[in-house]
C-alpha cells in the first residue's frame, strides 16, 4: 500500500465511488435513498434493508439485514475516529442465533487461531475501508473483505466478531465485536453496538462500512415501514445520530 499520489489517488476515488454505489444501492432496490446525518463537522450516510422485501404481515420470517455507512468531514479533512456504532432495529426484526454453530474466540487470550474452524459459525460479510493519517504524511486507503461470526453469548449479550484485514503499516487482521442486545423503548427491538479499537496505532479513521447479517435474522412487515435508529459515538465527542424509515411490502 502505497501514499495516494497520482494513480493511488485515483484508485482510492474509484474506490470510493464503488463503495458510495454499494451504499445507495442498498435502498436503491426499494427506491429510496441513504439518510444523512450530521454533528459539528462529522459526517455519516447511512442506510438498513431487510431482505427480502416482501415479508408476512403476523408471523417473523426468515431474512437478511444489509446495513452501511460512510463517515466524512464536512470541510474535506480528515474524519474523527469512530469509536462505537450503533443501530436499533424495528420491533418486527429480531435476532435467534441458538442454532448457529459458535466460533469460541476470546479476544484477550487468544490474538491468533485457525479461524477455518470457525466457517460454520460465519453469519454474515460485508467491506470496510479506512483511511491511514500519520502525521506529516499524505493519506493511505486500507481495508478489505469483512467476514461475520456467532460468537455466542458474552456478558448475557450476543456476540458477533468481524474479522478483517489491514495492509498498513504491516500486514495484520482486526477482530472487532458487535454485541446485540434487546432495546425495550418506542418502536425499537434490538441494539447492534459495534465497538472499534484502535486501527494502525490509532492513524486508521474508518471511511466506509457494509455489512449483511445472512443468519439468524427475522422479520414480518405488518405496516409496510421499517424504522431503525443510528448513532455514531467519535473520538472527538461528536455523535450524529437519526432515524431510518424503509418500506417493506406485506407478502
Amino acid at each position: 500500500m502505497q501514499a495516494l499520489r497520482g494513480n493511488g489517488r485515483r484508485r482510492l476515488v474509484v474506490s470510493a465511488l464503488v463503495l458510495s454505489f454499494a451504499l445507495i444501492s442498498v435502498a436503491a432496490a426499494v427506491g429510496e435513498r441513504p439518510s444523512f446525518f450530521a454533528d459539528g463537522k462529522t459526517q455519516m450516510a447511512v442506510d438498513a434493508l431487510l431482505v427480502p422485501h416482501k415479508l408476512p404481515p403476523d408471523q417473523p420470517s426468515v431474512a437478511e439485514l444489509t446495513f452501511a455507512t460512510r463517515v466524512s468531514a464536512e470541510d474535506g479533512g480528515h474524519p474523527p475516529s469512530l469509536r462505537k456504532l450503533l443501530l436499533e432495529t424495528d420491533s418486527q426484526v429480531f435476532f435467534d442465533l441458538k442454532k448457529v454453530p459458535v466460533c469460541r474466540y476470546r479476544r484477550n487470550v487468544q490474538p491468533s487461531m485457525d479461524w477455518d474452524r470457525c466457517s460454520r459459525a460465519a453469519v454474515g460479510m460485508g467491506m470496510i475501508e479506512f483511511e491511514i493519517a500519520f502525521p506529516e504524511q499524505s493519506a493511505i486507503a486500507g481495508g478489505g473483505n469483512v467476514l461475520v461470526y456467532n460468537g455466542g453469548l458474552v456478558n448475557g449479550k450476543r456476540r458477533l466478531w468481524l474479522r478483517f484485514p489491514l495492509s498498513v503499516p504491516t500486514e495484520s487482521v482486526y477482530v472487532e465485536p458487535l454485541d446485540i442486545s434487546q432495546v425495550r423503548s418506542g418502536p425499537y427491538r434490538t441494539r447492534l453496538a459495534l465497538t472499534i479499537g484502535e486501527v494502525a496505532g490509532g492513524s486508521g479513521l474508518l471511511k466506509t462500512l457494509s455489512l449483511r447479517l445472512k443468519k439468524g435474522v427475522f422479520g414480518s412487515c405488518p405496516t409496510g415501514r421499517l424504522l431503525f435508529q443510528a448513532t455514531g459515538i467519535f473520538a472527538d465527542g461528536t455523535h450524529p445520530a437519526g432515524q431510518l424509515s424503509r418500506r417493506c411490502y406485506r407478502s
